[in-house]
């Protein structure tokens, strides 16, 4: 579960789990409405995930409010898009295994 703005998963993608990795300042600075539009997303993906791996497996997608916003087997080079696309508000980035 990736729950990192765009720019921050860039620095840090191999930083696969958030809460492992965040010190409390980090919980701080972040603005609680987005967390929840990104808690929300996750739930999105998961309560789907059987559906979205019929056509996305193996790959990481990435989800905002319930919508499909671009996909890829590389997270580098969906990040790179997403950035390009200006698509940095909260975004649920998961990789779908198949």
């Amino acid at each position: 579960m990736l729950l990192w703005t765009i720019d921050y998963i860039q620095n840090n993608y191999k930083k696969w789990k958030l809460y492992l990795n965040m010190n409390p300042q980090m919980f701080m600075d972040f603005d609680l409405d987005k967390l929840r539009e990104l808690k929300d997303s996750y739930k999105w993906i998961y309560s789907n995930y059987e559906v979205i791996k019929k056509n996305y497996k193996n790959q990481f997608i990435a989800i905002s409010d319930e919508q499909h916003l671009d996909s890829d087997n590389d997270l580098e080079r969906l990040l790179q898009r997403l950035k390009q696309n200006n698509l940095n508000g909260p975004i649920a980035i998961e990789y779908i295994y198949g």
